[in-house]
């Protein structure tokens, strides 16, 4: 499988996945770049398909609750994906969240260099700016 350099948007975010496409550095559900994942695939299969591409693919989403969620954490952390997720009281619009991330990737991508290869995941706010998120332990 051919590896991947860059930024995978989750479909809850496709609006900013298309828009940092047309600069040539985004691939989202459904892009044609990535025929297997399908508008409508399942997280869990997303995160496989980001761990099959190496480590050089960051998730870009919404879904706080992969944290939560034992099923999708599990296999994230097998996966060794490593995801910004936006995160705040706010519900932005897909405006401000391409703005938010514009303005924020070059800290992203300094504390992403001291995470190392995965799994990793830093939440991304308004008001914190980028921030490592911890994981709890696998159950």
């Amino acid at each position: 499988m051919r590896e991947i350099w860059g930024i995978f948007v989750d479909e809850n975010l496709l609006p900013v996945g298309r828009a940092l496409d047309e600069v040539g550095t985004a691939l989202y559900p459904g892009h044609p770049a990535i025929p297997e994942l399908p508008r409508g695939t399942a997280d869990t299969t997303i995160f496989d398909a980001i761990g099959a591409r190496g480590r050089n693919l960051v998730l870009v989403t919404r879904d706080n609750q992969i944290r939560k969620r034992t099923d999708e954490l599990s296999r994230f952390r097998q996966a060794q994906v490593r995801a910004v997720i936006i995160t705040g009281k706010q519900d932005l619009s897909p405006r401000e969240c391409l703005l938010l991330v514009l303005a924020n990737w070059d800290k992203v991508t300094r504390l992403s260099s001291s995470l190392g290869r995965g799994p990793w995941a830093i939440a991304l706010s308004r008001g914190r700016g980028p921030t490592k998120i911890r994981l709890p332990d696998a159950a």
